[in-house]
Parts: structure tokens; sequence; C-alpha cells
């Protein structure tokens, strides 16, 4: 089937506010656990300086999957969804691209009850980095992290912080282009080396549905956006598009040309650009402290200027295939 996207976010204010953009997410998972199914996805460890892929069926459980983690996942489930589509359970899956094209890969089956979802994907930063950041950050504050949102809206949609709160109360809150960790990744020095040359951008997708980000909404539906966060959506799949149709009443959305999905995310089509001193970057991660590390290698143009760069690069990429 042709590819089918929407602008959309939950009509439910809770869900929305507690996800990274429009909730589409959560929605989707609700739905697979109302009929007893299982959901896969990304968890942060009880210490939060790792995260890794677990299945839960429990409404209760569910919060530990939503929300962006910007680090490596350990993905190493693919047997136990086996075991589950082959005992006929329904199972909903969401990873990276690339995780999502491993499992379907492992499994050498396209089983009716597995639903996939894949994201927008940036680039994978190495756990070991965010564990020196936050190594960091409990030695500086002399307290251990209990809690992390890599996406609050606590300043809204628009401007997103990395926040976490300490055992003791203390709260650590910064916009996401000011801290130093997401400085790293925005800047893809923290990124996976594989993740400059993924394989799975624009159509190339295993996924049912993607979701990400819908960050040129204030040019295409401005209307939509109220600095809450708003979800692009891609129906990849006939089963994509019925999973979508279980949710849709309990969303506000609307449909958009195709030409329109990716628009204005260039993750969605091209991988990120290497840094010319990237593995210089890669030799010092063990070598010199996180705040040592994080001035040596954080760049003086800003992401937002890097971002304004990198949409004019790829006009004239467009400008010169058309020609």
């Amino acid at each position: 089937m042709s590819l089918i996207a929407y602008a959309a976010y939950s009509k439910n204010e809770e869900i929305r506010y507690n996800s990274s953009s429009g909730g589409i997410f959560s929605e989707l998972a609700n739905y697979i656990l109302t009929i007893n199914g299982y959901v896969a996805g990304a968890a942060f460890d009880d210490d939060y300086k790792s995260v890794t892929h677990i299945i839960i069926n429990d409404k209760k459980d569910l919060s530990k999957l939503t929300a962006s983690k910007y680090l490596q996942s350990k993905f190493h489930i693919h047997k136990q969804i086996e075991n589950k589509l082959k005992n006929s359970e329904t199972v909903l899956c969401c990873g990276t691209p690339c995780q999502i094209a491993g499992l379907k890969s492992y499994l050498k089956e396209d089983y009716s009850n597995l639903y996939t979802v894949d994201f927008i994907c940036h680039g994978t930063p190495l756990q070991k980095i965010w564990k020196k950041y936050l190594d960091f950050q409990e030695e500086k504050n002399q307290d251990k992290v209990s809690y992390v949102n890599f996406r609050s809206k606590e300043n809204g949609w628009n401007n997103y912080h990395l926040t976490f709160l300490f055992e003791s109360g203390k709260k650590y809150s910064q916009v996401f282009d000011k801290d130093s960790y997401m400085q790293l990744f925005l800047n893809n020095y923290s990124l996976s080396k594989g993740c400059f040359e993924c394989k799975f951008k624009g159509a190339n997708r295993k996924s049912d549905i993607t979701l990400g980000d819908f960050w040129g909404i204030d040019e295409e539906l401005p209307e939509m956006n109220d600095n809450k966060g708003v979800s692009i959506v891609t129906v990849n799949t006939q089963k994509g598009k019925e999973l979508f149709d279980e949710i849709k009443n309990n969303l506000t959305y609307c449909e958009i040309e195709e030409n329109q999905a990716f628009k204005h995310n260039f993750c969605a089509e091209y991988s990120v650009e290497k840094p010319t001193n990237y593995e210089c970057f890669t030799d010092d991660i063990d070598k010199l402290p996180f705040e040592i590390l994080a001035k040596k290698y954080i760049p003086k143009q800003t992401f937002k200027q890097k971002l304004k760069k990198f949409r004019e690069i790829k006009l004239l990429i467009k400008i010169k295939n058309k020609f």
C-alpha cells in the first residue's frame, strides 16, 4: 500500500503531556494491552544509567516505555517475542528502525499478530557516554538520580528540557540545546558509528507505523500547534492502517500529503553527518572526565545554526536531483 501520513495527537491531555510529542505510542500500546496483548519497548534500568527493551502486559507498567530515551537500548528480547507470537499472543514492538529490521530478520516470518512501530531517529548515543554524564552529575551534586525525562514539557514542546530528580528531591532541568549531553548528541559526537550510514531512512522501513515530532507544524498546520506536542504518523502497511483505525477516535488528527510527512524532519530521510574529529572523540571518551570531554568537543556553532545549514544543503541536493 502507499504511505498514509497524519499530523496527530492524543485527546487525553495527561497522555499527551507525559509523551515526547503527541502521545500516539501510548494510545497504540493502550489498545494492545486492552485486548490482552503484550507491548515491547525501551525502559530505563533501575539506576537510570542504561536502557533495556522489556515486554509488558499490564497498563500500570506502560509509563516505563513512554517518552524518548536518548541512548542506545539493549535489545535482547527476540526469542521472547517469537515465543509469544507462536503462542498466538498479540505483540506490539516499538524500537529504532534498525531494531525493528533486526527483529523482522530474526523472525523470518511475517506474523499477523505482530505490530511494529519505529520512529524518526537522529541516531543512538552510546550508553557509556550517558553513564559518564550521569556519574558526573551525581558526583557534582553528591546525590543519586532517581528519575530522568529527556523530553520534559514543563516549558512547552518546542523547548523541551532534559530533566532529572535526585533522591534528595533536588532537581536538574535544562533546555535541550543547552545541556552538555544533549549538545554532544545533537552535534552527532555521541552516536554509534553505524548511524552515519543508516540503511533505514526514507521509505526503506520495515515497520507498520512510523512516529516522530511534527516540527514543521507551524508551516503546514499552524492551527494544530498549541505547544503541547504534535506527532507525525506514517502508516506503512495494511496492518498499520488497521491498528491506527483502532485508536483514531482517541486522537485529534489530520491526514496530510505524503510529501509533507518528512519535509521538516531531515533525520527521516538522511543520515546525520559524522563530525570530522569523531574518531578523536571516541578515543577520548575513556580518557577524559565528562566536563572536559564536553568542553573540548561541543562546537561554538549552535545546533539551530547547524540545522539551518543542513536544510540549505538538503534543498541544494533536491534541486540537483531535479535537473
